[in-house]
């Protein structure tokens, strides 16, 4: 199957010029242009047709580029020794598990031209940069990134050679082409080394970089799930830091007032805590949760709630050094100086 090109009038200029001559050749009266300008219609439609159900073959690279459309998936030219029939599966199994790429299964890549190039890197650069830059293929996005997802295969079978090209999706997740080479090229070349099997070196190459990128797709949405998870965490606790921190507070408050009703002549920080400090401390951590400044809130609370520890710390030192005292004193006084 051969594309007819551009236009249907050029299909039309080409159908007449053709069989204008191949009717001379065999001495008939060529039919009447109308007629023939009919033939061709069908002739051009029908190839649509087939290229939408089946593989479309080229001439020239230039063809993919001119022709390409979203709907079209596998591309060949040239004898590959693989029967119509498995071509037209390949294809109907690209349009379930492949919507996004682009097959282009070549016999050789000699006689190619593109923008001043020619063979392989005529195709490469027709395909790598050709299609995003003037088709559609440029539009083609995963639904669950939303980034650009276009993804071209290429087979050479003389050359021995194959070729890849991803688009951002692919790249941002280290599935682009510059892993290719030793990494993503593996499957194509086992299918390859194991019997020529062409069909599967595509098929296997789509998959694997396809199942690839979806697991770290859905990876990125797990580490996203849990950051939120996190995130609403941190919310919650610093809600409830303000609350927390004045019941330390009256607690450190109710301390520091029990141990002076007892020592009446004591003095200091173990009897008079910097409640005011604290309590604006307080103050300045529910600020900030409502500005939803979570990480500072919790840092606030943490040193705030560290300095009463500390007071404690030291009124149970106290506590236990008074007692000692008291013990000590206590002696003394049982054993009278001569």
């Amino acid at each position: 199957m051969t594309s007819c090109g551009h236009s249907i009038a050029k299909c039309l200029q080409f159908c007449i010029a053709s069989s204008g001559a191949g009717y001379a050749n065999i001495g008939t009266v060529n039919p009447p242009l109308p007629l023939l300008s009919l033939l061709c219609l069908l002739t051009f439609s029908s190839t649509l047709s087939a290229q939408e159900s089946g593989p479309a073959s080229f001439y020239n690279v230039t063809d993919i580029v001119q022709n390409w459309s979203p709907q079209q998936h596998l591309w060949v030219k040239g004898n590959l020794n693989v029967s119509a029939s498995k071509l037209s599966q390949l294809e109907d199994w690209l349009d379930q598990h492949g919507p996004n790429w682009t097959v282009v299964l070549m016999q050789t890549a000699a006689g190619q031209k593109y923008d001043g190039k020619t063979g392989m890197s005529a195709v490469e650069f027709a395909l790598g940069t050709g299609l995003s830059n003037q088709t559609g293929f440029g539009d083609l996005s995963d639904p669950r990134s939303g980034q650009p997802n276009g993804a071209v295969f290429i087979l050479f079978l003389k050359e021995r050679k194959f070729s890849y090209f991803g688009a951002e999706a692919f790249d941002s997740r280290s599935l682009g082409e510059r892993y290719w080479v030793g990494r993503l090229d593996k499957p194509a070349i086992s299918a390859m080394r194991s019997g020529g099997r062409i069909l599967d070196a595509a098929k296997n190459t789509v998959s694997s970089i396809e199942t690839a990128l979806t697991r770290k797709i859905q990876e990125e949405s797990e580490r996203k799930r849990l950051t939120e998870i996190k995130k609403q965490q941190a919310i919650d606790e610093a809600k409830l830091y303000p609350s927390q921190l004045r019941s330390l507070i009256q607690e450190a408050s109710g301390r520091a007032t029990e141990l002076r009703k007892k020592h009446d002549g004591l003095i200091g920080p173990i009897v008079r805590p910097d409640i005011v400090a604290w309590t604006a401390e307080s103050e300045t951590i529910e600020r900030l949760a409502h500005q939803s400044d979570y990480n500072n809130a919790r840092q606030h609370f943490t040193d705030t709630q560290n300095a009463i520890s500390s007071f404690h710390g030291g009124l149970d030192q106290w506590e236990r050094s008074a007692d000692r005292f008291a013990w000590i004193s206590d002696q003394i006084q049982s054993h009278p100086a001569p």
